[in-house]
């Protein structure tokens, strides 16, 4: 079994991100246990089936680099999304269990407006 990277502290990606404006940043490790996969069958690629855990998702994440912004994305749409580039389409958005999304968005009621400056604001 594989380990978890170790986590760098972003974000790195804000100023890159189109949704920048609508984001609440959160830790990597509470996206992940918001996903919708964990506690299911997973097919790795040789062909063994595991359970899905947090560890797993991570792992999958983390393949993808060493600087990633995990965030829930607020607005009309709520969804979570892990940023890992600065093009538009370097982001992984998998599906997350809403109640568990909007816990972690009230949970975490800081909006970035430039990385390292978090302001406390309004989740409704």
């Amino acid at each position: 079994m594989t380990t978890t990277a170790s986590v760098l502290e972003g974000p790195f990606w804000h100023g890159q991100n189109p949704w920048a404006d609508s984001l609440v940043y959160v830790p990597i490790e509470e996206l992940a246990a918001c996903s919708m996969l964990i506690g299911r069958n997973l097919q790795l690629a040789d062909g063994t089936t595991v359970i899905c855990t947090i560890e797993h998702m991570l792992n999958h994440w983390h393949e993808y680099g060493d600087k990633l912004d995990a965030y829930v994305l607020t607005g009309p749409l709520l969804t979570g999304g892990v940023r890992f580039g600065p093009e538009g389409e370097n982001y992984l958005s998998p599906g997350f269990s809403l109640p568990k999304l909007r816990e972690l968005m009230i949970k975490h009621r800081i909006k970035s407006k430039r990385p390292g400056a978090f302001v406390e604001t309004s989740v409704f």
